[in-house]
């Protein structure tokens, strides 16, 4: 609680954006790109392996950044131009810069590297993953956020790293009966 008559607290300077280029090493389980920034651990979204990168430096912890893409330097052979103008901010579709076959191989190394932390199960070797049929329109669940701005109503997903809600309107990979909404 304020005392009667005292100053209002100053606000800390914001310091000034560190922008870096990275090398992308890998993804993680989110199909976020991680590379190294001063010995530690940068999470991009929208990025891949191999490619590089410039970005800015949006969070900085003791072991890991959160980098947000400005620039692919140098892009993946594997990367593909995004079905949906929305892909950049949209946490929805994290692999949608990535060319689909290679989208199921990363799916197949995330089911082996879940099961490898299992002695009893290590030895399965798990199925093939199924292609869809169509590269778009195919998810038929959805978590969606409602919010209302200046009395507008919105459908869709948090914007990656706030509480903003994208208005997702028609999503390319929702089924079509889930766009209705």
């Amino acid at each position: 609680m304020k005392k009667p008559g005292s100053r209002p607290a100053k606000k800390r300077p914001t310091p000034p954006a560190v922008t870096t280029t990275v090398t992308i090493d890998s993804l993680n389980d989110d199909g976020v790109g991680v590379g190294r920034h001063e010995k530690k651990e940068i999470l991009i979204a929208n990025t891949l392996p191999g490619e590089e990168v410039k970005a800015v430096i949006e969070h900085e912890g003791q072991t890991r950044c959160i980098g947000r893409l400005t620039k692919v330097l140098k892009k993946s052979v594997q990367r593909v131009i995004p079905g949906c103008s929305l892909a950049p901010q949209c946490p929805g579709c994290p692999l949608i810069h990535l060319a689909y076959p290679h989208q199921l191989e990363y799916k197949q190394q995330l089911i082996a590297g879940a099961i490898s932390h299992y002695p009893s199960v290590q030895n399965l070797e798990p199925d093939t993953i199924w292609a869809a049929p169509q590269t778009f329109g195919y998810r038929t669940t959805a978590k969606l956020a409602i919010s209302k701005h200046h009395g507008k109503a919105s459908v869709g997903l948090y914007k990656r790293g706030t509480h903003d809600v994208i208005d997702i309107g028609q999503c390319p990979q929702h089924h079509p009966l889930i766009n209705k909404v």
